[in-house]
């Protein structure tokens, strides 16, 4: 069942990123830049991951992830840094933080964003069909990426299909669109297996410029 209808003359969708930013790479900037792009939105939220449930938790440490966040996307007006999880004694699962948000836009639809290759997990995560009562998804591909779905996942998403920004403003939840923007085949993992082995990243188009600075200064991770 698709989810509840937009009430006319309501705000404009609040987007919502969550990761580890473990670290802030070109690619979360990117996903950052289509989101704004090419989704109807007012806000976009960036939430960082506190204690991780299906991973290992962060390397670099709370304060600088948020560093990091806030010297990238901080001067810009409608990025909100929402350090929540952070707060946590409990591991981050979405399904909280979407109720809680939910909670406090009770008639404006959310559009949770995220990079294809953590969308093909999507049905291991804690009450994951309920995710879809709660946002809509906006899924970009990385490039050189080739996500593949399984066939529970593929049975849910295919009534939710849209190819129109705009069913993501009349309807609050339960629509999941693809993004025409490739993300750079870049990943956190990469990242941290070159800065770990050699304290510095030689691609100067991985990470952005503040952060490659703030780690050489001091890499959590070498």
């Amino acid at each position: 069942m698709l989810e509840a209808k937009a009430a006319a003359g309501d705000t404009l969708p609040q987007a919502l990123f969550g990761g580890a930013f473990d670290p802030l790479h070109s690619g979360h900037v990117a996903l950052v830049q289509a989101a704004f792009a090419e989704l109807p939105i007012d806000t976009l939220h960036i939430i960082p991951t506190g204690i991780a449930p299906h991973k290992p938790s962060a390397i670099a440490s709370n304060t600088q992830r948020v560093a990091w966040l806030q010297a990238v996307f901080g001067s810009i007006a409608n990025v909100h840094i929402d350090e929540r999880e952070l707060h946590r004694a409990t591991p981050s699962i979405t399904i909280q933080t979407l109720r809680e948000l939910r909670a406090e836009y009770p008639h404006t639809p959310l559009i949770w964003v995220m990079g294809a290759d953590s969308f093909t997990s999507l049905d291991t995560w804690h009450e994951w069909r309920e995710l879809f009562t709660l946002a809509h998804f906006a899924v970009a591909q990385r490039a050189g990426g080739c996500a593949t779905l399984s066939t529970t996942l593929q049975a849910e998403l295919a009534p939710r299909y849209t190819t129109q920004p705009t069913d993501l403003t009349t309807h609050l939840a339960g629509r999941v669109y693809r993004l025409q923007a490739v993300l750079p085949a870049v990943s956190s993992t990469q990242l941290r297996a070159q800065l770990c082995r050699d304290g510095v990243c030689d691609n100067a188009e991985w990470l952005p410029s503040t952060v490659q600075g703030a780690i050489l200064s001091h890499n959590p991770y070498f």
